[in-house]
């Protein structure tokens, strides 16, 4: 009997493990664990009888002491994988760089940015990201990009995404001369990266310079500093010049 039940479990384990490789189940996957834990101690048990019968050497208790630590172990290791998602993790790399190529292969996109993932799981997956598209585009063009974008996304890697339209002045020489030199230096922060959304709003004695960055959580600089060396640059290219910028935080 504890050798069929061996057998079983072994087959049942290689089943739950290929089929939640197949469709990323995390449940699945616990269940797998979950059999091979009980191949491993049904074995433990049938190894103790039969050393015990032969030997006259009883070892039940070191067996459970092994069994024992080896269910505590998983167990903490189950908790961690089944935590984050429902807590909340960050996507893969793999995953986010796909995300934004699809986006940013078709003509017309500029850039992307804000990009935000909720995964509840295999085929539940929600999205949403920013398309910078050409300000002087008729709006039904964008509109119809972004709705291509969209489906490609979906199509290719079953993600219900909304792309959100971003015009900007991409024929502006005042503008792209501020943004070119801002990401120039933008190695220089460490922690911070991604400009974007930059306009220019001019006035009869000075123009704000108004955009967005990105900051991680590990980022050391303070909003004031990363404002001074911001106001720098800028001012190095017209001195009658406010910046003010719009810190966003890195949700991937």
């Amino acid at each position: 009997i504890l050798v069929f039940a061996i057998l079983f479990k072994l087959w049942q384990a290689v089943f739950y493990f290929a089929a939640g490789k197949r469709i990323d189940s995390t449940a699945l996957k616990a269940s797998g664990i979950d059999s091979r834990n009980d191949l491993i101690s049904t074995s433990l048990v049938l190894i103790g009888l039969l050393i015990s019968n032969y030997s006259g050497y009883n070892i039940d208790g070191y067996v459970g002491i092994i069994v024992s630590i080896l269910i505590i172990v998983s167990g903490i290791s189950l908790i961690k994988e089944t935590s984050s998602p429902l807590l909340g993790e960050a996507p893969s790399d793999e995953l986010v760089k796909n995300i934004r190529a699809i986006a940013n292969s078709y003509e017309g996109v500029y850039g992307t940015h804000d990009l935000m993932v909720h995964n509840y799981g295999p085929g539940k997956i929600f999205a949403s990201i920013h398309v910078e598209v050409d300000a002087d585009t008729d709006i039904l063009t964008s509109h119809d990009l972004v709705d291509n974008i969209e489906k490609a996304i979906h199509e290719k890697l079953n993600i219900f995404i909304t792309a959100h339209m971003d015009p900007v002045k991409a024929n502006d020489p005042y503008r792209n001369k501020v943004l070119l030199a801002l990401n120039s230096k933008l190695g220089d922060l460490e922690g911070a990266y991604n400009i974007h959304d930059l306009r220019t709003v001019p006035g009869p004695t000075h123009t704000n310079v108004i955009f967005d960055i990105v900051i991680d959580n590990e980022c050391l600089l303070t909003e004031e500093e990363i404002l001074d060396w911001a106001t720098k640059i800028v001012r190095g290219i017209d001195p009658a010049c406010y910046v003010v910028i719009n810190f966003d935080k890195s949700y991937v």
